[in-house]
């Protein structure tokens, strides 16, 4: 796939995530005051999903504060045609149930994921308690028990070294895209998805920027 397609691609994810944020801010509290009914934090926090009423998101147990960001990383996952996809790695990967590198997209049962954290978490364990007491520590981290032969992240188990090195890598990259928030969301939720920010024009790759040329 070219340079110039990958980068489209990364501004349809971006524009998808806008779409969901206006949706929300449109079907939210009416205007006679009666707000819709929300998920607790409680609810959303084992489920990757986002509480409306604290303006929060988790994902693998971690928190995400800003909703672009949180919507970007697309955490459960979106159905597809894989007639409608003409990159010749996507569709190997969607045989083998891998990720694209060219495109920054992970398909697994069925299912399309537009980040490395979202699709490795879709391949982990939810609910194993944590066997040790380096297992329990890794809560707000990405930490391998070599007594346990198992990675953690937040509430995930990760069995297989490699890809927990890989989900751990993009755990980072998630907690360096938050604290990009304040300075500019977008760039955040590029960094977060390994894409490009149209505002100023900055390309990420596994939390490295790269201004585009001009």
């Amino acid at each position: 796939m070219t340079r110039n397609k990958s980068q489209a691609l990364s501004l349809l994810a971006l524009a998808f995530a806008f779409a969901i944020c206006l949706f929300v801010a449109w079907t939210g509290p009416s205007s006679d005051g009666q707000a819709s009914e929300v998920a607790s934090c409680a609810d959303v926090h084992c489920l990757d999903g986002w509480c409306d009423s604290c303006s929060v998101g988790f994902i693998a147990g971690t928190e995400v504060s800003s909703k672009l960001v949180f919507d970007a990383l697309d955490a459960h996952g979106h159905e597809y045609e894989s007639e409608s996809i003409d990159c010749e790695s996507c569709q190997e990967a969607i045989t083998t149930s891998d990720y694209c590198l060219d495109c920054s997209r992970g398909y697994w049962e069925g299912k399309a994921y537009f980040s490395v954290l979202s699709y490795q978490i879709a391949k982990a364990e939810r609910g194993v308690e944590p066997g040790c007491a380096g297992c329990k520590a890794a809560v707000d981290e990405a930490r391998w028990c070599s007594e346990c032969l198992c990675g953690r992240i937040g509430d995930v188990s990760i069995r297989n070294r490699d890809d927990f090195e890989k989900a751990a890598g993009a755990f980072m990259v998630l907690r360096k895209a938050l604290e990009e928030v304040q300075r500019c969301e977008l760039c955040a939720a590029s960094m977060a998805i390994d894409g490009t920010c149209p505002r100023c024009k900055i390309a990420y790759r596994r939390g490295h920027a790269r201004p585009l040329e001009r």
